[in-house]
């Protein structure tokens, strides 16, 4: 959906960025247009004036040939110059307009293109840190639970069994058993932060699922007892 949207933008950006180079050249038209039209009038306003030389000239002005009119190539009136002068005012605005435009597409574009990219991030990383289904992240939390009291069962036993000559690999074992809880909680502290990512996805709340792992693990429990 994004791609057809970006694609869309470009096509929008490409057509705008050709009528900004039709504005521009008809821009340049019109403008040297109307530099020609100043300079004609001016020369007209200065050909209407008489110089010194023609002002001391006792002789009067060459008569023009009968059935000739001098004419200019193109006269404009003022209404004309004014009706120029507004269409140049109004190629100025609307290439205003368009370079506007294209500047807020090209912005456009470049946050999509971001947020596109933190978006794919942020799948990636959730797909490495979190499993796929919450049933799976279930069963594997009373697997480790189940695990981390076997751990403690059997250290208990252990310590009633102790001789003086097992000293060494009571500490040992102690260790290894405060190496073990540490990395438990770590782990523990992890699955519940995928746990409440998880809860928030699926619209339930975090204590709700953890009254239903021990009423769960409980029954597991009082039916192991059971058969045993």
């Amino acid at each position: 959906m994004q791609v057809v949207e970006l694609s869309g933008f470009r096509k929008a950006l490409d057509e705008k960025n050709a009528e900004l180079i039709s504005l521009k050249a008809e821009n340049c038209h019109i403008h040297n247009e109307f530099k020609d039209l100043r300079n004609e009038v001016l020369h007209l306003r200065n050909k209407g004036k008489r110089g010194s030389v023609a002002v001391t000239e006792r002789s009067p002005p060459d008569e023009p040939s009968r059935g000739k009119v001098k004419t200019s190539e193109a006269m404009y009136t003022p209404k004309d110059l004014e009706g120029l002068h507004k269409a140049y005012k109004e190629a100025l605005v609307q290439k205003e307009l368009a370079l506007r435009e294209a500047e807020m597409l090209k912005e456009r574009i470049v946050r999509m293109g971001a947020s596109r990219y933190r978006l794919s991030a942020r799948k990636s990383v959730f797909r490495k840190t979190t499993p796929r289904s919450l049933k799976t992240t279930l069963n594997a939390v009373e697997i480790k639970s189940d695990g981390e009291k076997d751990v403690q069962d059997d250290g208990e036993a252990k310590a009633k069994g102790r001789t003086t000559g097992g000293v060494a690999h009571d500490m040992e074992e102690e260790m290894l058993k405060r190496f073990k809880e540490r990395r438990m909680k770590e782990v523990r502290g992890g699955k519940k932060a995928d746990l409440e990512k998880m809860c928030v996805e699926e619209e339930i709340t975090y204590i709700k699922l953890i009254r239903q792992r021990l009423i769960s693990s409980r029954s597991v429990r009082d039916e192991t007892m059971m058969n045993g």
